[in-house]
């Protein structure tokens, strides 16, 4: 799971063709048109409890419906990474998108849509002259901490002017669309004000941005609003201001929040815990409270998979071929007894360790007597098995499927792949951290333990 980012923790779900005629009656439709190959990634705003799928993933010449919660809701999309655009669309609206952007269709006309950046901000001098500030803060070197201050202070005034007029003119029109850009307008500032306020470290600024004039349950329930909270982690979890390990976090941070948003806030936690691979008994402690004190949760049970929740932990490996066989880093050890085993461990989704098959093929065949074990570590059992027959490593070739209870893998401190030992005739480790197969001296060192 991890082989994707974050935050992120990063986020995002599926959708129904045009092919169906099960169409929700609140949705919009999205035609893309490319000469190239590449998708388009298409993501709704979404409520933080909200199970609804989210994400969508597009091909050329694909026409899709995309279920919207809302009358009027904000989409992001993206063109293989080189443009991204966030738009407000409405129900019933057809939009088509190509490589030069977006455009809405009517039976007359194709019109060019504007992103939320576009429609909230325009071409406002004010906010320009923010980012001028801005800049001045976080880019200059200040020997004078009072200068500073006062520099940061005339920001403060000019954010809170330019942001709460922009957003009290867009409420006072009323419309759905311009209630959503008035959100729009929120989340700007209150990016803008973390960013800047990072480098300054000033305190009553760090109480506003984690206050309730923010961090409320109606903004939680605001789905235009979910990035406040990212944002929020994003600065008090990943970056860990406060110098405070997530632990004490965990047990401190969070208790004048309303329980909703305590219970998500702890969840960020729990998963940044993962991310940064704390101990795993420690991991376990703290799913097990929040489960005693908010019950099960089905943003968590993906990451419960990820450390092997409810998995016993050993010593041992723990091991299937492809038959479904069961098998244990042990039980492999006296059936190759006799014999020296290079152990390779690999994934199906590692570009390094798919690298060093061919090499690894041809030192098998120079060095015939070696036995070549597989070991698939932090893989999938469905990619393993394509990825296996793919690059023909079908013979002794295993998934771990205790990756991350094992203490051998944490004994031995394989944290990253591909990773290679070596075992001798008797079955004890001989070099634990192995040369790979495209090196000049792993052929050598095997002979010498052949020899032994």
């Amino acid at each position: 799971m991890h082989k994707y980012y974050f935050l992120l923790a990063f986020t995002f779900m599926a959708c129904a063709s045009d092919k169906t005629s099960n169409t929700t009656p609140r949705s919009c439709k999205i035609i893309f048109s490319s000469s190239e190959q590449v998708s388009l990634q298409a993501s709704l705003a979404q409520v933080l409890d909200e199970d609804a799928k989210s994400a969508y993933s597009i091909m050329p010449g694909d026409t899709l419906v995309i279920p919207l919660q809302d009358d009027w809701q904000i989409v992001d999309l993206s063109y293989h990474n080189e443009w991204y655009h966030q738009v407000v669309v409405a129900k019933g609206e057809v939009l088509q998108v190509d490589k030069s952007g977006i455009y809405k269709l009517t039976d007359t006309q194709k019109e060019a849509v504007k992103s939320t950046t576009e429609e909230a901000f325009g071409e406002s001098k004010s906010r320009k002259e923010l980012e001028e500030a801005e800049k001045i803060i976080t880019g200059y070197k200040y020997d004078d901490a009072e200068k500073l201050k006062q520099h940061f202070r005339l920001y403060l005034q000019a954010n809170k002017e330019y942001y709460g007029k922009l957003r009290e003119a867009f409420l006072e029109k009323g419309t759905a669309k311009a209630k959503i850009l008035a959100d729009v307008v929120l989340v700007e500032q209150y990016k803008r004000l973390w960013a800047v306020n990072e480098v300054v470290q000033d305190s009553a600024t760090t109480a506003l941005l984690k206050s309730d004039m923010f961090i409320n349950e109606e903004h939680f329930r605001n789905r235009n609003l979910s990035p406040l909270f990212n944002q929020f982690t994003y600065y008090n979890q990943i970056k860990n201001a406060g110098n405070k390990t997530l632990v004490e976090k965990y047990k401190s941070d969070y208790v004048s929040y309303p329980e909703v948003i305590q219970a998500y806030f702890k969840r960020q936690l729990i998963i940044n815990m993962i991310l940064k691979k704390y101990d795993r008994k420690s991991i376990i402690s703290h799913l097990d409270n929040y489960i005693a004190e908010y019950g099960p949760n089905k943003q968590l049970e993906q990451w419960m998979k990820e450390i092997e929740y409810g998995v016993t932990e050993s010593d041992d490996l723990l091991l299937t071929d492809a038959n479904n066989k069961k098998y244990t880093w042990q039980t492999l050890l006296k059936q190759h007894k006799g014999k020296v085993v290079y152990v390779d461990f690999w994934a199906s989704w590692c570009g390094p360790c798919i690298g060093e098959m061919p090499s690894s093929k041809k030192l098998h065949q120079d060095l015939k007597d070696v036995v070549f074990v597989y070991l698939a570590l932090n893989d999938e059992a469905d990619a393993w098995r394509k990825a296996m027959e793919r690059h023909q490593v079908q013979t002794h070739s295993y998934l771990v499927t205790n990756s991350k209870s094992s203490n051998f893998v944490t004994g031995h401190k394989i944290t990253s792949i591909p990773r290679y030992m070596i075992i001798d005739k008797n079955g004890k480790m001989n070099n634990p951290d192995a040369p790979r197969p495209s090196s000049t001296e792993i052929r050598y060192l095997l002979k010498e333990v052949m020899n032994m």
